[in-house]
């Protein structure tokens, strides 16, 4: 893409763009953009009675101006690396035409989940539409749609936050910088990336490579899948069959073995994965990657989109090792990961395989756990009507959830999603390299086994 203007900024994307938002919604199949993109949108809203549009104008204004990736595209680089290209910040409202739309309230709502189905194209269009519904003239509500390359299941609370605070200021006739104080300022994907490549971002690359290795060397080879080269240009993509199960029992009983042992959730499947592959393949360790998110650093709290990490661990099965106290000493080893999470995929990737070759290491598995709450953020009268009774946010249609995946050869991935009123397990495998009772065998032992605990507590 060539310079697309005056103002606009081009900027390296940071790892973590690279590896979730790059890799899962530019390099799709361009099918896969145009008409199913919709279901990454996240939708919020606010109360805004006794607004004006002008007021509005400039509340929406001030919230593309603090958050830089509600105006950014994600454009391939002519090099290994992709580019994220950042637009001024809107001036006048001839800017917001393109994001903002008023409509009467009644037909606010029709017409709102009419806009919930946006395709967004995040190479060329802004990943943000706000809806304005509007009693005889008089504004009354606002409803958000944002593309999740943009904003995810933390960030679009924030954004909701932010936004109900720039149109209070507004209100009051405060200028948008007296909505925050001095020091609440979001963290900008720029910023990342530009700390990625300053000295300090390097050395914690070669950390963060340096427990890589140390984590992975030490596996031992088991009859468990293991991670080919990287697929080629113009190589057929490998077939995938999953398997998805959900239960409200499974997600009492990981609450009581969470609450009782103080680990997440998250630890207490990452080990019982760990124990159930070990067991299921009859091998002693197998290394895990185990997904983070970087949520607890203040400047991310404030902003829209959580970059998601990947961490390494390893989870032995040694004889009388319980799940529980497996678990208590998982969890300093996943923290540790998390911290060596933010790196170089590219480098994680050539890292593996040197590893693989050397020593026929065991599988390497993804495990995400899904703690967004799927409801629509609330203030204290409720949503906005405009939004209305909206179900649960539907899981992405599988090409898409799994696409990413699937292109970069993994063979076995869990994946853990947390429902208000269930857990959900969707296991995906390559076909003709995880035999099928492999798999259900693992993901019977897991259930099993995490079951178990809660009733032995």
């Amino acid at each position: 893409m060539t310079d697309p203007g005056p103002g606009w900024r081009e900027e390296p994307v940071n790892w973590p763009q690279l590896d979730w938002q790059v890799g899962w919604r530019i390099d799709q199949p361009p099918s896969l953009h145009r008409t199913d993109s919709h279901v990454y949108n996240l939708v919020t809203g606010v109360a805004a009675t006794g607004s004006t549009r002008d007021q509005v104008r400039a509340a929406v204004r001030a919230l593309i101006t603090r958050h830089e990736a509600l105006r950014t595209l994600l454009v391939p680089g002519d090099g290994p690396r992709d580019v994220q290209w950042v637009a001024p910040a809107p001036t006048s409202p001839a800017d917001l035409e393109p994001l903002l739309e008023f409509t009467p309230a009644d037909e606010g709502a029709q017409r709102f989940r009419s806009l919930r189905r946006t395709d967004f194209d995040v190479k060329r269009q802004w990943p943000l539409k706000v809806l304005v519904a509007e009693d005889r003239g008089a504004v009354t509500e606002i409803g958000v749609v944002a593309d999740h390359a943009a904003v995810d299941g933390w960030g679009i609370e924030v954004l909701r936050n932010d936004l109900a605070r720039f149109l209070t200021a507004a209100r009051r006739g405060q200028a948008p910088e007296e909505a925050f104080g001095a020091t609440e300022l979001p963290m900008q994907p720029r910023e990342v990336a530009r700390w990625e490549r300053s000295s300090a971002g390097r050395a914690h690359l070669e950390r963060a490579l340096a427990l890589w290795r140390d984590q992975l060397s030490g596996l031992r080879a088991a009859d468990v899948p293991h991670v080919g080269a990287p697929a080629r240009a113009g190589d057929p993509p490998p077939t995938y069959r999953s398997c998805v199960m959900g239960s409200t029992r499974l997600l009492q009983a990981a609450d009581r073995g969470s609450a009782a042992l103080r680990v997440p959730v998250s630890t207490l499947f990452l080990t019982a994965l760990g124990h159930a592959l070990c067991d299921v393949a009859g091998a002693f360790r197998v290394g895990l990657q185990a997904h983070f998110t970087n949520r607890l650093s203040p400047g991310h709290r404030r902003s829209v989109s959580t970059l998601f990490l990947r961490g390494p661990v390893t989870v032995e099965r040694t004889p009388g090792m319980n799940l529980a106290d497996a678990a208590r000493a998982l969890y300093p080893m996943q923290l540790r990961g998390a911290i060596a999470a933010n790196v170089d995929r590219l480098r994680v990737e050539e890292l593996k395989h040197e590893i693989y070759a050397g020593t026929h290491a065991s599988v390497l598995t993804g495990v995400w756990l899904n703690y967004q709450d799927l409801t629509v953020p609330r203030d204290g009268g409720g949503p906005p009507a405009l939004l209305g009774p909206l179900p649960a946010r539907p899981p992405a249609d599988d090409r898409i959830r799994a696409e990413g995946l699937k292109r970069r050869g993994r063979p076995f991935v869990l994946k853990v999603d947390r429902f208000p009123d269930q857990i959900s397990l969707h296991l995906l495998w390559q076909d003709g390299v995880v035999p099928a009772d492999f798999a259900e065998a693992v993901l019977g032992s897991l259930t099993e086994r995490v079951l178990n605990l809660a009733a032995s507590l």
